[in-house]
């Protein structure tokens, strides 16, 4: 199985920096995609959020306990963050979620699969982490998107083959408050 990723994110004012980002990593065996929302906005939430995604980029051979312990060490010094997490082994399409805060996922494929977070926020503290697997196939897309996107977030055609950075950018404008910083990283899965 093979993974494309698009990013697509907005900030609430358009004069400040996006505190909400996120990432996707290419490996032999599995692809990491994280996604971030420092809290507030601004500087200081970029600050956490990018710290959080730096730290998941640099321990990508954790699992996502061990990934969760360490990023809540390296944010107690800023505000914190949500933060979602997903590893995909491309050979068995098996799919791990994990999440402290108020991020969201999702695989959308011949059904909708949502996958909850715990409650806490990373580097603010967190007491319990359930990760929970699930199964991810060719044809399937996996969303995740921060609270400035409406939880109820859906892909009515999954497995089309649009253009995945224009259904991001698409994503983002229909669901988007307005209200609030906004990020959704998008993977498609695809046969290798």
């Amino acid at each position: 199985m093979e993974l494309t990723f698009s990013i697509a994110r907005s900030s609430a004012n358009a004069a400040e920096i996006c505190g909400d980002v996120a990432k996707g990593w290419l490996l032999s065996d599995r692809a990491v995609i994280a996604i971030a929302d420092g809290l507030g906005h601004g500087a200081d939430a970029a600050l956490a959020a990018g710290r959080a995604i730096e730290y998941v980029g640099s321990h990508l051979g954790e699992d996502p306990v061990s990934l969760f312990r360490g990023m809540g060490s390296a944010l107690t010094s800023t505000r914190g963050a949500a933060v979602g997490l997903a590893v995909v082994r491309q050979g068995s399409g098996e799919l791990t979620y994990a999440g402290v805060g108020n991020t969201r996922a999702a695989v959308f494929g011949w059904r909708t699969t949502r996958l909850d977070g715990d409650v806490g926020i990373v580097g603010g503290g967190f007491r319990r982490l359930a990760p929970v697997v699930v199964p991810i196939r060719p044809g399937d897309y996996l969303a995740l998107w921060t609270d400035g996107l409406d939880e109820r977030l859906a892909l009515a055609k999954a497995g089309h083959e649009e253009d995945i950075d224009r259904l991001a950018e698409a994503l983002l404008r229909r669901y988007s408050s307005g209200h609030d910083d906004a990020c959704l990283i998008l993977a498609r899965c695809s046969v290798s």
